[in-house]
């Protein structure tokens, strides 16, 4: 059987602010990867990013339009009836569920609301987090749930920027924020929140799992390294983005940008270079490639990716006890699925995916310096990338084992299956 996506368009109105999205097709349909899944769209929105799930309620963020919810076959919709439940164009992509309180965010502001399971609505618009909006070039605020902790990843403001190696600059970093106790009124500002990493170029994606948060990194983009006396154009295949984990009990260290990255492949560029995949090396000249392996210096990524294939998210697969004829491979179960938005600056491109990385008690099956430490489940044509197609963003598992993604290329919201 195939895995396959499933995407939603609108045709039809069920209520004052209900719509019924049903026989959908893909604009440009992805290329399956995985022999045993098939894909399928099931709704069409402006530029559908974060994306989870309450109970049997798909929530998204539809940036320019807020929060939005996808239920399926219900109101005598045969597909899937999308609402607005949250009018905020400013709403970007971060997005969590904790209970019955959901927590999204725009590029300065957190805001928490009520969900009410019986009407299937919210209530509320509490300010938890705001001063946000430090990083002018990275704008999404990436949110997850660690106990009674909000955690909230930040990007750096530029593709190198030199500041970001201060905890105090705010930048490149996540931090953390009480929200089992009175929230101060009108909101944490930011450097209220307790560091966690400090570090990390662009953490866009996070998941938390058991006491590590696990993070992808968009690494820097037109980077030159200096072997020898020959300053080298790296960029095609340098530095790798980067799965990094965090121990929630000892927090706070830092994770290497904007001094240290990861190589992926520098050999193809330097053939005597005697760095290989995952190994640390410096860009700048008061700090050497030793002290970026030192991790007392920096803490090194577990595992490596391709450069420029821009992780978005990154989710765990817990398979249901009850598998159906729909369910995602039972045996990926705790396997993680990232999302590869796709590259800007490479040729040929790379990304445009979703992958799946082995995963094995607390850590993936592969070593830090594999390359092999992932496998795609999909990807988008690339003949057609950037523009006109699939450009994975969120990632969700439904109670049925269904892997659900968003595109904001497309517009497009898509599930996998058997």
């Amino acid at each position: 059987m195939l895995l396959a996506f499933l995407v939603l368009a609108t045709s039809g109105i069920l209520a004052a602010n209900a719509q019924c999205q049903t026989s959908l097709s893909w604009k440009n349909a992805p290329s399956m990867k995985d022999s045993g899944l098939t894909s399928f769209v099931i709704a069409s929105m402006t530029k559908p990013r974060g994306i989870r799930f309450v109970n049997d309620t798909l929530l998204v963020i539809d940036v320019g339009v807020g929060l939005v919810s996808l239920r399926e076959n219900v109101d005598n919709c045969n597909g899937w009836t999308k609402t607005v439940l949250v009018q905020n164009a400013d709403l970007n992509h971060g997005l969590v569920v904790n209970g019955t309180q959901i927590y999204a965010s725009s590029v300065d502001t957190v805001f928490r609301y009520e969900w009410n399971p019986s009407t299937r609505t919210v209530s509320g618009n509490e300010q938890i987090v705001t001063g946000m909006d430090l990083a002018a070039n990275h704008k999404t605020r990436t949110l997850d749930i660690s106990g009674t902790y909000l955690l909230v990843s930040s990007g750096a403001s530029e593709n190198l920027e030199t500041e970001a190696t201060s905890p105090s600059h705010g930048t490149a970093q996540i931090r953390r924020f009480a929200i089992n106790s009175t929230v101060p009124s009108g909101g944490y500002t930011w450097f209220q929140g307790e560091l966690v990493a400090v570090g990390m170029r662009n953490a866009v994606g996070i998941a938390v799992a058991g006491n590590n948060l696990w993070t992808v990194e968009n690494s820097a983009d037109e980077l030159n390294y200096t072997s020898g006396s020959q300053l080298v154009d790296i960029h095609e295949d340098n530095p790798a983005e980067e799965l990094n984990v965090v121990d929630l009990s000892d927090i706070g260290h830092s994770y290497g940008y904007p001094e240290c990255f990861t190589a992926w492949d520098m050999k193809e560029v330097i053939p005597d270079s005697s760095l290989n995949t995952g190994d640390q090396f410096s860009i700048v000249p008061n700090v050497t490639d030793a002290q970026c392996g030192n991790t007392t210096f920096n803490k090194a990524p577990r595992l490596s990716m391709q450069a420029h294939s821009a992780p978005l998210d990154i989710v765990f697969y817990k398979a249901p006890s009850n598998v159906t004829a729909v369910t995602v491979k039972p045996e990926y179960n705790s396997h993680a699925f990232v999302s590869f938005h796709g590259s800007w600056n490479r040729d040929p491109p790379t990304g445009y995916g979703i992958v799946r990385i082995p995963w094995s008690g607390n850590e993936p099956t592969a070593q830090p310096n594999a390359k092999d430490g992932y496998s795609f489940v999909l990807q988008g044509d690339l003949t057609r990338c950037p523009d006109g197609c699939f450009r994975p963003v969120g990632l969700a598992f439904d109670s049925t084992g269904r892997l659900f993604g968003s595109s904001d290329s497309t517009g497009e919201v898509s599930f996998a299956s058997r």
